[in-house]
């Protein structure tokens, strides 16, 4: 049959045979005997890390209350928090001792905000959330603050974004707090604290367990899932009888999750309603204990490993030759046919035809190649024939200024010079950057010219905050379309006498070009308009208008640089131009010939 001699019948049946290898090889690894063994083990050392942690977190949670103590029974405390003037030494040596006491005990790093505030002001804010005058309006006003301070145990409302966080990122905290009792019926302040649960999370991310396994907080009544160093609210926790969670015990249990079985090691605080909780699934296994039967796997892997080498050698490797062989010879001489050799399989018998069809497409290709390469020549020679070439053009209007200042027409001439000037800054496209002297060159051409051809409706002002800037680097014609569009829609069409003015300062590292007209202004539409691409420049020095200038400003420097618009009908227009201040090592580098001479 045909099909027995395809490639992709021959390559399915390597995976077939490979397939069944693998397969031997997992039922192996099923059924063998250890796994009873390796899970014991595994729960026994979850056992141990989970009372180590719990052990840890009961000696911080003891730090907690001591402090918490301290604060509620000290009588300087309650005296300070009385006084009309709570804030000064008394505050200053307060927080210094409650800083002292919190270093001590090694809770400082996990402090987001400690507050204790009399019924009036703050009188100390310790943390890394930076505290704010109404700390204690905006605590006062938290819809779980009544929870907090008659609830018993710390984490009451488990775990939250910090409060009193202003400007900073959202903080998560376990949030605890407890009014500080008086002399009198009412409470002399409260005392806030806020701690990161990096005070758990610290304890937990070397923390061994298995691929498959959760580890859940119990937090009073609330669950979460700590999953890459981050804690995740459960919405369905596992469901464990409540029987096992005995304060100051780690025990083994079974759990249901999404009914599913689960083995499960808990282990309870013995200070707070806290419990550590991991499940394990028993249905899978980690290679780690696949280490007995390597050997077997080793040796079946390299039997199949050659076995398929010798197939591929046979069938690919031999056929694949042929076919390159093919590919050279039609290389070397397209027009001269490869005999196609018989190979054993039907796709690359196809894949021979296939070449030979190939050859004889390129034969043809190549002919109208030829014919197409012949007619270019013919065209380029007639294009040459019609050229100008751009140094005639610049010497004839050079020597029509000569004329002009011999017969002493000094406009014409000085129109002629300006004329020249900016047809060689337009010609020349062999850089992308002149240094700002030579863009104010250029544009003061322009403006000459302009100035004749508009006689006596406007005056041109230049302002250079530091000399230093005519070094600054510029992308080349940034200036001249923005004066060019002062002139013509602007002023030209205007009824007042016209006024632009060019100002360049230093802003830290940018520099900043200010473009000022009186005109008639422009509405909204009338400045998007500028940053359309149809916008009509058949009448300009060249194509560069004011969108090309933003997308070249914003594609050099990144979006944060480009041109912003001001402007009132009938008014005025300003136009800002923001880059960054770059030094050109040479500021005459490619600098037109014309100019140089000027």
């Amino acid at each position: 049959m045909r099909i027995l001699h395809t490639l992709k019948f021959k390559l399915a049946l390597a995976c077939f045979s490979l397939t069944v290898l693998l397969s031997l090889v997992l039922y192996i690894i099923l059924y063998r005997d250890s796994r009873s063994t390796f899970f014991k083990e595994q729960t026994d050392n979850i056992s141990h890390e989970l009372s180590t942690v719990s052990d840890e977190l009961d000696s911080d949670i003891s730090s907690i209350k001591m402090i918490l103590y301290f604060v509620s029974n000290e009588s300087s405390v309650r005296k300070l928090l009385a006084s009309s003037h709570p804030i000064g030494a008394g505050s200053i040596q307060l927080n210094k001792t409650l800083q002292d006491k919190l270093k001590l005990s090694s809770l400082y790093p996990y402090v987001n905000k400690l507050l204790l505030s009399s019924q009036e002001v703050p009188v100390v804010t310790i943390g890394a959330v930076n505290g704010m005058p109404d700390d204690y309006e905006r605590l006062k006003a938290l819809p779980y603050l009544d929870v907090l301070v008659d609830s018993p145990t710390l984490g009451a409302v488990g775990i939250v974004d910090e409060p009193l966080c202003y400007y900073q990122a959202p903080v998560r905290t376990i949030p605890l707090a407890c009014t500080i009792p008086s002399f009198r019926k009412q409470p002399a302040g409260l005392l806030y604290l806020s701690l990161s649960p990096d005070i758990i999370l610290d304890k937990t991310k070397d923390f061994s367990s298995l691929d498959d396994a959760f580890l859940y907080l119990k937090m009073n009544e609330h669950y979460y899932r700590i999953f890459d160093e981050t804690f995740v609210l459960c919405q369905e926790p596992p469901l464990l009888p409540e029987a096992d969670f005995i304060p100051g015990v780690t025990l083994k249990t079974t759990a249901t999750f999404q009914d599913v079985s689960y083995d499960a090691v808990i282990s309870t605080l013995s200070t707070e309603e806290w419990s550590l909780i991991q499940l394990i699934d028993p249905q899978k296994l980690p290679l780690g204990i696949l280490l007995p039967s390597y050997p077997l796997i080793l040796s079946i892997t390299v039997f199949t490993f050659l076995l398929l080498l010798l197939l591929m050698h046979l069938e690919i490797n031999r056929p694949v030759k042929g076919i390159a062989r093919q590919l050279d010879a039609g290389a070397e001489d397209p027009a001269c046919p490869y005999p196609s050799p018989d190979y054993s399989c039907e796709e690359f018998r196809e894949i021979s035809r296939g070449i030979e069809r190939m050859r004889e497409r390129l034969n043809s290709s190549f002919r109208n190649i030829l014919k197409a390469e012949q007619g270019k020549r013919e065209l380029e020679f007639k294009v040459l024939q019609y050229q100008i070439n751009p140094h005639f053009i610049s010497n004839s209007l050079n020597t029509i200024k000569w004329m002009a200042d011999i017969q002493g027409s000094y406009g014409i001439g000085e129109m002629t010079a300006a004329l020249s000037n900016l047809f060689c800054n337009v010609i020349r496209n062999d850089t992308v950057f002149v240094s700002f002297r030579q863009e104010l060159t250029m544009l003061r051409d322009y403006i000459t010219i302009q100035r004749y051809r508009y006689k006596d409706i406007f005056t041109y002002e230049e302002h250079i905050e530091d000399p230093t800037l005519y070094d600054a680097s510029i992308m080349k014609f940034t200036l001249q379309p923005v004066v060019e569009n002062a002139i013509f829609h602007g002023i030209a069409s205007g009824s007042v006498f016209g006024i632009i003015r060019l100002s360049v300062i230093r802003e830290h590292d940018d520099v900043v070009v200010q473009i000022f007209d009186n005109g008639k202004g422009m509405s909204a539409s009338q400045i998007d308009k500028l940053f359309m691409e149809n916008v009509d420049r058949r009448q300009s020095l060249n194509k560069i208008g004011i969108r090309n200038i933003d997308e070249r400003l914003k594609m050099e420097y990144g979006d944060s640089y480009r041109i912003s618009i001001e402007s009132l009908e009938g008014e005025y227009t300003l136009v800002t131009i923001r880059y960054p201040d770059r030094r050109r090592d040479n500021p005459c580098t490619n600098l037109p010939s014309s100019m140089m001479n000027r």
